[in-house]
């Protein structure tokens, strides 16, 4: 039997940004050798329209639910049976199933190889999920399906899945059920080894879920000689021997979910660090005397937001000189509490909003306390010009303690500008 793997784009052509899909990878680590395997990517490449196969997988996100399901509909009508997984059938099976043969639902590496047995005697099921956390030693994962395929160059990695934290708008916090685990270290290490790649990104949502495990990493990291970025909370620059450690082990980009500058926005999101912008810039500096470049995310439309939130929030990310910053509407994402509470007050302008055209990455979902959707879509649309354009990029290149520290931060901070600038361009063509 042949099973062809496809992950769907929120928007046509390719991204420049996106990264090798492990969730796919995972899925092909865990295949029976006997099945020939094959993966499309439409973030890189084109779907072919007349695929000869027996089956047809898709992990689906929401922004690529449309075209997923259209996708879906084609290839049954081709007499090809599709199955759907990912965030977006886990939270919406019954939807999903109008336009899928089977649906999984939840972490798939349990339930796909008994999937495809099913498959292959022709009896697949409606239906496959765990309510299970799965186990550590089960994730592993097979990266040669990506071979020949263009993409960020940054390596992807997996430490720890899920989090522990409950904040208000987050799908993966919702999909883990709140839940966290760590892979066994040589695991992880043999991945990095395997891959041969110098650049590594954690994609771990937090690298101090289990703190005791991560500072074990980063000692074990240290002959690797690699570079390597990740995820976690302003936290860790309270500890000057961790981020000793960290730059010595080979960090040189931290991301950083700021959010809000509003202690009022963080309460109601249930973030959960309400620091003051001056508390902020004593962390910051501590993290850039190390060396480490600060990536930073910020989501605009909670219910304190107001008009001059923008020129302040473009402020503080020039001033602290971030490598990139991302400048986010808020999205009511299905399967969040964020979702359900605007749903209970009405404030959804269209509740099965990702159907709908008029809704692309970037759009105005719901109506915003104090903003209009207007003044919330154009405010990230004018931050995000702003802050990829070429004076801005630089002016943060001459900071000589992180971004210029050496040639190798400089060239990935150059390279870093230039991807997120062309795919700011790309997706804003949707918003025109």
């Amino acid at each position: 039997m042949k099973v062809t793997l496809i992950r769907p784009n929120i928007m046509e052509g390719r991204s420049a940004d996106v990264m090798q899909p492990l969730a796919i990878a995972a899925l092909a680590a865990h295949t029976p050798k006997d099945l020939c395997l094959e993966f499309f990517d439409e973030c890189v490449e084109e779907i072919p329209r007349d695929l000869r196969t027996d089956l047809v997988a898709m992990s689906v996100h929401t922004f690529a639910a449309r075209r997923a399901y259209r996708m879906a509909d084609r290839f049954r009508e081709q007499g090809i049976p599709v199955i759907l997984g990912g965030y977006h059938p886990t939270f919406l099976p019954e939807e999903a199933l109008e336009h899928a043969d089977a649906v999984v639902t939840g972490h798939a590496e349990e339930v796909w190889p008994a999937l495809l047995r099913n498959a292959a005697a022709g009896r697949l099921g409606r239906r496959y999920g765990s309510d299970r956390t799965p186990n550590p030693e089960d994730l592993r994962y097979d990266l040669r399906l990506f071979r020949g395929k263009k993409y960020n160059p940054m390596q992807p990695v997996e430490f720890t899945r899920g989090c522990r934290y409950q904040c208000e708008f987050c799908s993966v916090s919702a999909f883990n059920r709140h839940t966290h685990i760590t892979r066994p270290l040589e695991a992880v290490l043999e991945d990095i080894r395997g891959s041969r790649a110098k650049r590594i990104l954690f994609v771990d949502d937090n690298i101090f879920s289990d703190r005791g495990q991560a500072l074990r990493l980063f000692e074990a990291l240290i002959p690797l000689k690699i570079k390597w970025g990740c995820q976690a909370s302003l936290d860790v620059a309270r500890d000057p021997e961790t981020l000793k450690l960290m730059a010595r082990s080979g960090c040189v980009v931290l991301m950083i979910g700021f959010e809000s500058l509003c202690p009022e926005n963080l309460r109601q999101m249930r973030k959960g660090d309400h620091r003051s912008e001056t508390r902020y810039a004593e962390a910051l500096a501590r993290i850039r005397d190390r060396g480490i470049m600060v990536y930073a995310s910020f989501v605009f439309g909670y219910d304190y937001d107001r008009p001059d939130i923008f020129d302040r929030t473009l402020g503080f990310a020039t001033r602290h000189r971030f490598l990139i910053a991302n400048f986010n509407t808020l999205n009511p994402m299905p399967g969040t509490a964020l979702y359900e509470r605007l749903r209970a007050e009405g404030r959804l302008l269209q509740e099965r909003w990702w159907l709908d055209e008029r809704y692309p990455y970037g759009e105005v979902m719901f109506r915003p306390q104090g903003l209009t959707p207007e003044q919330l879509k154009e405010g990230c649309i004018r931050l995000r010009l702003r802050f990829s354009g070429a004076r801005s990029i630089a002016r943060r290149a001459l900071d000589f303690k992180a971004n210029a520290r050496n040639p190798g931060n400089l060239g990935l901070f150059l390279l870093a500008n230039w991807i997120t600038r062309r795919e700011y361009q790309a997706k804003m063509k949707l918003l025109r």
